[in-house]
């Protein structure tokens, strides 16, 4: 087969399941946030470091099973908010963070318990304080876990004041006919194939490593205390207990880089003050990665693999039992 027929079965390939998947996210009727996972969406991407992965959300725009906002009678409740990491993005389904947990604390209590995953791609401390307000207390949760990331200081929109509510750098076109005409356009004329490739090289490339410095600077996270302080306000008045978790980075986990470990401290500093609980994944996922087991994937810095999750999941339910309901 020559390369260019191999091209285009490949391209062909790549088009055919971007024109007849769903957008990844809509935009939502909540005040202060641009967009939120599109309800009843589908679609299939490839990760390099785990082959295709089949992305499917519920009516209430989640990634997860049919939820309902009522809480069933004898069942306890966590919300889990967070961004592409606690979405589940590159890892299939029943191995992400939430599904992995519900199993596990199910085997532990005698109750029923349901975990929501209601993380939303792209999502930062400033849209998980709007989403808990506006929507996550509608499920009656008796637990809220917030997933973070260590990018999670930036805001939705770059360098704009975190409280004006206009102009959000993630456009996400309303008009159905609108989305055709561009979606029709793309499919003609773009190559999602090279797409492909050219996320694939940036994700080992010199400009990937030095955005990964920039995202771990301590000092991103002056100022940040405003959204723990406000995530436990509205935690505490509705009686609801506050988890944080702390996910790393990948390169953290090379010990010679002892710098990478201030953003965890300043963090953790931060919810001691509140007294909000949480658990640093960092010096869990070290050890692993020092018996030789994979937490992130070389190409992928960001979303741990599912043994990341299941490692995730493990302490989470730990700390659950530990401190209760």
């Amino acid at each position: 087969m020559s390369p260019i027929i191999f091209f285009l079965i490949i391209e062909f390939g790549f088009k055919i399941l971007h024109a007849f998947s769903d957008p990844e996210v809509s935009p939502s009727l909540i005040d202060g946030l641009p967009y939120e996972n599109t309800s009843n969406g589908w679609f299939l991407r490839y990760a390099p470091s785990n082959g295709w992965i089949f992305y499917k959300n519920n009516s209430l725009g989640m990634r997860d099973v049919e939820r309902k906002f009522k809480k069933p009678y004898g069942t306890k409740r966590i919300v889990c908010l967070g961004d592409s990491i606690m979405f589940g993005g590159e890892v299939q389904f029943k191995k992400n963070f939430s599904q992995q947990l519900e199993k596990m604390l199910n085997g532990c209590f005698s109750f029923n318990i349901e975990v929501l995953n209601c993380g939303i791609t792209s999502y930062s401390l400033r849209e998980y304080v709007i989403y808990l307000d506006k929507k996550g207390l509608k499920f009656d949760p008796d637990i809220v876990i917030v997933g973070l990331c260590l990018n999670d200081y930036a805001s939705l929109r770059d360098n704009k004041d975190p409280n004006d509510q206009s102009d959000y750098h993630y456009n996400i076109d309303a008009n159905k006919q609108h989305q055709f005409f561009r979606k029709t356009k793309r499919f003609f004329l773009h190559s999602y194939f090279i797409e492909y490739i050219k996320k694939s090289a940036e994700l080992l490339s010199k400009k990937e490593k030095k955005s990964t410095k920039k995202n771990l600077n301590v000092e991103n996270w002056f100022g940040t205390d405003k959204y723990f302080s406000e995530l436990n306000r509205l935690c505490i008045r509705n009686k609801i207990k506050l988890f944080v978790v702390i996910f790393p980075n990948g390169n953290q986990l090379n010990s010679l880089v002892i710098d990478y470990e201030q953003p965890q401290a300043f963090i953790c500093s931060v919810l001691s003050k509140l007294n909000i609980s949480y658990i640093d994944l960092l010096k869990v996922y070290s050890l692993y990665q020092k018996q030789g087991k994979k937490v992130f994937s070389r190409f992928d810095s960001v979303h741990p693999l599912p043994l990341g999750h299941r490692i995730a999941a493990e302490e989470m339910s730990k700390k659950i039992v530990e401190e209760g309901f």
